[in-house]
């Protein structure tokens, strides 16, 4: 995945609500309050509100951080806050401009909840005497309590995801099966070949990421899915792409995409060893098993689903960029397109959780996929990224509805980020999480394929 941002981390948790407001000598007012309805969030918005995408997904509440006029930002986020927890905000004295990152790093057991924009963040964690004073003496040297803890208020939400639900088809017996169908033996079969090339990377040769293409070709073609090549730039390996033909109304394509390529921490190091698991290794095994589960089924779908592993991801966005491009330039009706790109890390101590992304991201299509996964997989906590950015963003620069699933709190909680250890076999490597991604993924693209 390449990032240029900090990041913003959601935890779906238990109902629970906080309906109180303070401020404090540093000039920070905290703002905590139940969810809104939809006319009212539509007013927040006409208002001028900055909602990050992220507000109206989830069933939780909205933090809202207005600072005083010197600090040009607000900064807004879902969160359910249960009554044994506390919210804080912290500012980063030395306005350090990656402050979430140094959180993270610092205190990974401790936060279950944090939204950082430049050197302040909001942060829940837990209330007890013991969680506390384990989360105070884990904050680096630099940071400064900016609000004082918040105690929740009792009382029921008034908001939930089943009340947006009346426009959804009910649960679909097949998605279901299919559903249930993810094997994560399949997906860990997929990873070993995957990371047995030395790199992936876009612009090597020969057994590496040109042969990390031939593989994907094949497992795409012997499930049954069309499977060609897409050249588009010269010396980067192809775009590899595995339709699933519609049977009532073809020209309408859902595409789920992700990307092959990989890197080392210097970006145009093709010979480096790059085994890339995680990014994103662990998205393109989400595509396999997706060929291997549809394609297996012989379902008719009436719109065509389309898998798609980019190359050139790294490096900018290349492949997706000129394919989007086409799809605009052809006049090609695409439904939606989601993006998978790092979903199988979950830090020690944390369950597998999967998240949306805000950014270059369609809120609308976000609030439909967080419904439909709360259908199918109604476990799976689920929460929002800011990070950025992944081949979405090229469809989503040309019109197309985009969105990407992210495992929760992207790219910089992965120690082995663009790292030779970004390997399976590794603390905290989840293939459980994959296998509810490709779960999530199974059940979006076949609801948004208007399979009946």
């Amino acid at each position: 995945m390449m990032r240029v941002a900090t990041l913003v981390l959601l935890s779906i948790l238990s109902v629970g609500v906080a309906i109180c407001s303070t401020s404090s000598s540093s000039e920070y007012n905290v703002h905590i309050t139940s969810s809104l309805s939809s006319s009212e969030t539509e007013a927040l918005l006409t208002q001028g509100h900055d909602m990050r995408g992220s507000y109206g997904l989830y069933p939780g509440f909205v933090v809202v951080v207005n600072p005083a006029a010197s600090f040009p930002f607000s900064l807004e986020f879902v969160h359910r806050v249960e009554s044994n927890q506390r919210v804080v905000v912290i500012e980063g004295a030395n306005k350090n401009s990656d402050f979430s990152a140094t959180i993270m790093k610092a205190c990974p057991s401790h936060v279950t909840a944090l939204s950082c924009l430049g050197d302040a963040c909001v942060i829940v964690h837990d209330s007890t005497p013991a969680a506390e004073a384990a989360f105070h003496a884990c904050l680096p040297y630099d940071a400064e309590l900016v609000a004082l803890p918040l105690a929740p208020v009792a009382r029921p939400a008034v908001f939930s995801v089943s009340d947006s639900d009346d426009d959804l088809p009910k649960v679909n017996s097949v998605i279901e099966e299919l559903v249930k169908a993810v094997d994560s033996n399949q997906i860990h079969v997929h990873l070993d070949t995957l990371t047995s090339f030395h790199t992936r990377h876009s612009q090597s040769t020969g057994n590496n990421a040109p042969a990390a293409a031939i593989f994907i070709h094949k497992v795409f073609s012997e499930n049954g899915l069309t499977a060609s090549f897409q050249n588009f730039r010269s010396g980067y390996s192809d775009n590899v792409i595995g339709d699933l033909p519609g049977s009532t109304d073809p020209s309408k394509v859902v595409i789920i995409g992700a990307h092959y390529d990989c890197r080392m921490s210097t970006l145009n190091s093709n010979s480096s060893r790059a085994p890339g698991a995680n990014d994103d290794g662990s998205g393109t095994a989400v595509l396999m098993e997706m060929a291997r589960v549809l394609g297996k089924a012989k379902i008719r779908i009436p719109y065509t689903i389309r898998l798609v592993a980019f190359s050139g991801e790294e490096q900018g966005l290349y492949g997706s960029d000129f394919y989007a491009k086409l799809m605009k330039s052809q006049g090609v009706d695409v439904v939606a397109m989601i993006q998978a790109d790092m979903v199988g890390y979950v830090r020690p101590n944390n369950q597998p959780s999967l998240a949306l992304a805000s950014r270059a991201t369609t809120a609308a299509l976000n609030n439909q996929l967080a419904r439909i996964i709360n259908q199918y997989l109604p476990s799976l906590p689920l929460g929002t990224d800011s990070g950025c950015c992944s081949d979405q963003q090229s469809f989503f620069n040309q019109g197309y509805a985009a969105a990407l699933f992210v495992e929760q709190g992207g790219a910089t909680v992965d120690p082995q980020y663009h790292q030779s250890g970004d390997l399976i076999n590794r603390t905290g490597f989840s293939i459980q999480l994959i296998y509810l991604t490709t779960q999530a993924a199974i059940a979006s693209a076949l609801t948004l394929a208007n399979l009946q």
